[in-house]
C-alpha cells in the first residue's frame, strides 16, 4: 500500500500544474537515480580493484590504504578531465591527442580559413546541450568520487584504530 501511495504521489507531483513543483520533483528524481547509478558503478569498480589489486595481498593494511586513496584520486582526476572536456575548457587538439597535426594538410582542400561563427540562434542549443551534459556528468562523477573518498577515509579510520589497539 505504501509503494502504491508513493508512486501515486510521484505521478501527482510530476504532473502538477505549478511548474516549480514539477521542476523540483524532476530534480529530486534525477538526483536519486544518479546516486543509485553512482553506488552501483563505484561498487562494481571497487570490487574489481579489491579482487585484482588487493586480492593477492591479504592483511597488508598500508597497501590497502594506499590503493584506496589512489582509487579515490583516480576518480577525482577522471571527473576533472571529463568535465573539462565537456565544458570545452580543454580540447583534444590542445592536448595533442586528436585533430590535425601541424604538418597535415586540410582534407577539404581549403586554405584553412575558418567558417563564419554560428549565429546566436545556433549557439544557444549548443550551449544548453553542454549545460545539460555538464550537470549530468558532474552529478554522477561527483557522487562516485564522494563514495571513493568515503571508502578511502573509512580505510584510514580502520587503519588508525587497529594501530591504537596493538
Amino acid at each position: 500500500l505504501a509503494s502504491v501511495t508513493f508512486m501515486m504521489g510521484t505521478f501527482y507531483l510530476i504532473n502538477h500544474p505549478d511548474q516549480d513543483i514539477k521542476k523540483a520533483s524532476w530534480n529530486v528524481i534525477s538526483a536519486t537515480i544518479s546516486i543509485f547509478c553512482a553506488v552501483l558503478l563505484f561498487q562494481g569498480v571497487n570490487g574489481l580493484v579489491e579482487k585484482y589489486v588487493l586480492g593477492e595481498v591479504e592483511g597488508n593494511e598500508k597497501l590497502e590504504l594506499m590503493v584506496d586513496f589512489l582509487h579515490a584520486f583516480i576518480w577525482f582526476l577522471l571527473m576533472q578531465a571529463v568535465l573539462a572536456g565537456i565544458s570545452g575548457a580543454v580540447t583534444l587538439d590542445e592536448l595533442g591527442c586528436g585533430g590535425k597535426g601541424e604538418n597535415e594538410e586540410d582534407p577539404e582542400g581549403g586554405e584553412g580559413e575558418k567558417e563564419e561563427e554560428d549565429s546566436d540562434e545556433e549557439q544557444e542549443p549548443e550551449f544548453l546541450r553542454k549545460q545539460v551534459q555538464l550537470k549530468c556528468w558532474a552529478t554522477l562523477f561527483g557522487h562516485i568520487t564522494g563514495f571513493a573518498c568515503i571508502n578511502a577515509f573509512a580505510t584510514l579510520q580502520i587503519f588508525v584504530m587497529t594501530k591504537k589497539t596493538k
